[in-house]
């Protein structure tokens, strides 16, 4: 199963898909907030450890939140290097010298752990509400509706996407075009070209059928009400957890 359908299957089929999404959302903010807390580099361990207990709490399979973090996390370590890796000129050399130092190692750990934490918060938050309700909030919360619509449109998109880009895949697979290095080399840059044409496609018909229809429809699904108490309860965790991270 493609991944995004994969997400938005788990989002609305979890324990927790009806619960109110402005306390999901709330979580999803407080821990995106205490994972920036400069006082304390324990910080974003702990919240992506909350975060991992509740998308486990909402029922989702860890595996679908290490499927869907795993390229993220990659984007991230690959970034991390510039961070880690410095460059300085030695002295009878022809060229820059790779060096790293404990400044710039702990600066880059520090970052990837904050990042990491950020990407946790909100894969759980995609892993547990399903897109027309988070929709239906921004709409409620005020967000200009062309924007909601174009994030509808964009998250539509994916599924188009995805589906093009695997049989593009499975096409080049049956032709036996992935035989050897150039025959991979080949392949790629054939899927490349062949997906730029049809995804740029796909995005016109879209756009075309959003404009026809007026936007895109979507309404607030049934969930519970707002509960109160937990949403103080979340505000209070996130106060305390600052509290405690500025004392230390």
């Amino acid at each position: 199963m493609h991944l995004p359908l994969l997400v938005e299957q788990q989002a609305r089929t979890n324990r927790w898909a009806d619960r109110h999404p402005f306390e999901k959302v709330t979580a999803a903010a407080v821990g995106i907030a205490l994972a920036a807390h400069p006082a304390a580099p324990w910080m974003p361990l702990a919240v992506a450890a909350g975060a991992v207990a509740w998308v486990w709490r909402a029922g989702v399979p860890l595996a679908v939140l290490g499927k869907a973090a795993l390229m993220p996390i990659g984007f991230l370590l690959a970034a991390s290097v510039p961070l880690a890796v410095s460059l300085r000129e030695t002295p009878g050399a022809w060229w820059p010298v790779p060096h790293v130092d404990a400044v710039s190692l702990e600066l880059a750990a520090h970052t990837l752990m904050r990042a990491m934490a950020v990407i946790t918060c909100t894969l759980a938050l995609a892993l547990t509400t399903p897109v027309d309700d988070l929709a239906w909030l921004a709409g409620r919360a005020g967000v200009p509706m062309s924007v909601v619509h174009t994030g509808l449109a964009v998250h539509r998109f994916l599924f188009h996407f995805t589906r093009t880009l695997a049989t593009l895949h499975a096409a080049q697979r049956a032709r036996l075009g992935f035989v050897g290095w150039q025959g991979t080399v080949r392949s790629l840059g054939l899927i490349s070209a062949n997906l730029f044409g049809q995804s740029v496609a796909g995005a016109e018909a879209l756009a075309r059928g959003v404009a026809a229809r007026g936007g895109l429809s979507f309404g607030r699904r049934h969930h519970r009400p707002c509960s109160m108490a937990r949403l103080a309860l979340i505000i209070g965790a996130g106060v305390l957890a600052a509290v405690a991270g500025a004392v230390a």
